[in-house]
This record gives structure tokens, sequence and C-alpha cells, in this order.
């Protein structure tokens, strides 16, 4: 009986791996919103509320721009539109205009991020995903496709982040959870809406 159980766990657990190998960002959104569901149940009413407020992690809360993403790339991209159109020459001009364009990416990123955490949070009528967090990663992974050197310094705040809000007491736990799914979920969209080569695939259930 034993070894039958055993070897129907195996079975399954390769079958788990292979079906998650082939749709990882299916996956990634079943595993999510698992994950998200036993918080409520474990951590949301209980750990969170009972955990002490640190000094550290209060001023990440505090120092996470979250809907101030906006302004500061509303100013960063004027002032590469305005380098561009003050450069002397065409190198110049093209360096800043690349980089203008990054900035809106990010931006449409960040602006897609909010518009569906603010659908999410009217219809659960709760700040459920979290902004803080989705719009922290959102701009880390956004920062990441358009400048990859920045991928550690970004990934590590919007990780320290998704920990600081659900321990500062500023969100659940599972709001998190899903904030930090949206906001790359969101990056990657982006991405394949601006790409021209689609290649009839889905930022959500495409394989690559």
């Amino acid at each position: 009986m034993i070894e039958k159980y055993q070897e129907n766990y195996q079975h399954l657990k390769k079958v788990l791996i292979q079906w998650t190998k082939d749709t990882p960002k299916t996956a990634a959104f079943i595993y999510c919103c698992i994950l998200a569901g036993l918080s409520v149940l474990i951590f949301d009413n209980h750990t969170v509320h009972q955990t002490a407020q640190s000094k550290v992690l209060n001023l990440f809360v505090d120092i996470n721009p979250s809907g101030y993403w906006f302004l500061i790339l509303g100013i960063a991209w004027l002032f590469t539109m305005m380098k561009a159109g003050n450069a002397i020459d065409e190198k110049g001009f093209n360096f800043y205009l690349a980089q203008s364009k990054k900035v809106a990416f990010m931006g449409l990123s960040l602006a897609l991020t909010g518009i569906v955490v603010g659908i999410l949070a009217l219809l659960t009528r709760k700040m459920f995903p979290s902004f803080g967090v989705a719009s922290a990663w959102s701009m880390a992974m956004s920062c990441y496709f358009c400048y990859p050197q920045t991928k550690k310094p970004f990934c590590v705040f919007a990780a320290i982040v998704s920990l600081a809000l659900p321990l500062s007491h500023e969100c659940m736990v599972s709001a998190a959870i899903m904030g930090t799914y949206f906001g790359i979920v969101m990056a990657y969209a982006t991405r394949w809406l601006v790409n021209e080569n689609k290649e009839n695939s889905s930022p959500l259930i495409a394989r690559h």
C-alpha cells in the first residue's frame, strides 16, 4: 500500500513538474492564487497582526515611491525629451530619444499595473492587491528590461518592500503576494505590447 502511494506521488510530482515547465506563466498565476488563499487562512488574521513593527521595515515603507513613480517618470521623460531637443548632433538626439522611450515604457508598465490593481480593488472593496508592492515590482522588472544592470538593486528593493508592507501592517500578506505577481506580469505584458513580433503568443500563458 505504501509503495503504491509513493508511486502515485512520484507520478503526480513528475506530471506537475512537466506542466510547470510547459506553461510557467499559467502555473505561476495558479501558484500565487494558492499562496494568497493560504495566506488568508494562516497569516492575514494572525501572524501579521502579531508581528512587532520594525523601524528598518517602516523606513522602506516610507521611502517606497508607490504612486509617486508617475511623477518621477514624468519628470524623467520631460528631461530626456528636453535633452533630445537640445542635442547638438544626431548621435546625442538618438541617445536621449531612446532614453525617453525607455521611460515611457516604464510609465506604461506602471499605468497598466495601476489599472489592473484599481479594478481588482474595486471588485474586492479592499486594497487588494497591494499597489505599493505591485508598483515596486512593476518598476523593478521594467527597469530590468530597459537597463539590465539595474536588475539586482531594484529587485532587492522590491523584495524588501514586499516584506515590509505586510510586516508593517500596511497590507495583508495575500495582497503582497498578488501585488508581486501583477507587478511582474504587467511588466511582461507591456514588453509584449510594444514588441512588434508577438508570434501569436500571450504574455500570460506563453512559454517564453
